[in-house]
């Protein structure tokens, strides 16, 4: 179980390993089209008026390297601009809805090493905030690193994920995260494909998350073959 556990951790930090890779190279590639951009235009410029083929040739390698770095522009940047877009899209309504709840003081609770305390607090702001996803996170984090309890931990992520989400945030993706990492380590790989399946489904996740989740079931389901 524990060599499992390992090669599980290693295909995931691997799947990681690779995406920063790729950003590194997409960003390398956009920069070296656009300098090759630039030197070719720069180059026409240059070049006397009779040495038309030589312009002409000039001209077919700027517009294929700006070709090239447009592409690479969209890679690089165009899903944290549509993220930040419908975050933006999204933010009038989160305004509209009940305040969130206080958590600075369970916050501190945790500084202190007072898990129970935690733990009691944020239980009792769950009551009045079942899907607030900042305070579902503070639960699983507790219950996943401080005061370690896989049961409570996957009933507080069944009831979230069945109700919820209900609003764009960030903490969603860090508990739907943390509680595959509870299936994995449960060696429950195939609740593990069909819950990231279910969430895949919902409109709920930005395009950067759905990456994510994407990713994770790729590992998955690639270990499962």
């Amino acid at each position: 179980m524990y060599r499992n556990e390992k090669r599980k951790e290693k295909t995931v930090l691997l799947a990681q390993f690779q995406d920063h890779v790729k950003k590194i190279i997409i960003v390398v590639l956009t920069l070296l089209f656009l300098t090759g951009a630039i030197l070719a235009s720069i180059k026409i410029r240059t070049l006397p008026q009779q040495a038309s083929m030589e312009k002409f040739f000039f001209l077919c390698v700027a517009m294929i390297l700006s070709f090239g770095f447009g592409v690479c522009l969209v890679q690089a940047y165009l899903p944290g601009v549509i993220s930040w877009f419908t975050d933006f899209l999204l933010a009038p309504k989160r305004y509209l809805k009940k305040a969130a709840p206080l958590l600075s003081h369970p916050r501190n609770l945790i500084m202190q090493r007072r898990y129970e305390e935690a733990e009691e607090s944020l239980c009792t702001l769950l009551n009045e905030y079942p899907l607030d996803p900042a305070l579902n996170f503070f639960l699983a984090e507790l219950y996943t690193l401080h005061i370690p309890d896989p049961g409570k931990m996957e009933i507080l992520c069944r009831k979230y994920f069945e109700n919820g989400p209900v609003i764009t945030a960030k903490a969603n993706i860090q508990i739907l995260l943390l509680y595959t990492d509870l299936l994995i380590r449960q060696e429950r790989t195939e609740d593990a494909i069909c819950f990231l399946e279910r969430e895949l489904t919902k409109k709920i996740y930005l395009p950067d998350e759905c990456n994510s989740i994407r990713k994770r079931l790729s590992v998955l389901t690639g270990e499962k073959k």
